[in-house]
């Protein structure tokens, strides 16, 4: 699947994630690649000029690209350029809780998902994988059943006594 996300508005949307953060666009990137990782999806994310804006700063991942737009420009008229130029439109979706850009997505034939179902997708298990299974713990033993695995394993090493 192909994603164009409007990157500070997933921002604002992700829990422990904070706009005024100088690294939450490379916070961001990183969690993005663990998903397309677990996913296999190509994944563009588009980022408003802000405070701490860095011209043309690359992503460090092949499967996530990152896209600045210069000052006077906006992700929503970044998103809606591309998507207007797309052979096939409908193969992408468009990550956004703005209702005026999902408007416009919709309107080139793209599809469009809120932030925050993003965000869920990205929390939960990889295709094929059981629900909740991430989140086990490994088992651990209590010092009782360690003492026991030890005196069982004791005895089974013992030497065979040859005359």
């Amino acid at each position: 699947m192909r994603f164009l996300i409007d990157g500070h508005n997933l921002i604002g949307h992700y829990p422990g994630m904070r706009l005024d953060d100088p690294n939450d666009e490379q916070i961001l990137l990183e969690r993005l690649h663990v998903f397309a990782q677990r996913r296999r999806h190509q994944i563009a994310v588009v980022f408003d000029p802000g405070l701490y804006y860095v011209p043309q700063q690359a992503s460090p991942y092949a499967d996530v690209q990152a896209i600045w737009c210069r000052p006077g420009k906006s992700a929503d008229e970044e998103i809606v350029r591309r998507l207007s130029r797309a052979s096939r439109p409908r193969d992408i979706t468009v990550v956004t809780s703005d209702a005026s850009l999902a408007q416009r997505a919709r309107r080139t034939g793209a599809n469009v998902i809120s932030a925050e179902q993003f965000v869920r997708m990205m929390q939960g298990p990889a295709p094929g994988q059981p629900a909740g299974e991430e989140e086990k713990p490994e088992p651990s033993l209590t010092s009782e059943e360690l003492e026991e695995w030890q005196a069982l394993f004791a005895r089974r090493r013992r030497p065979k006594h040859t005359p």
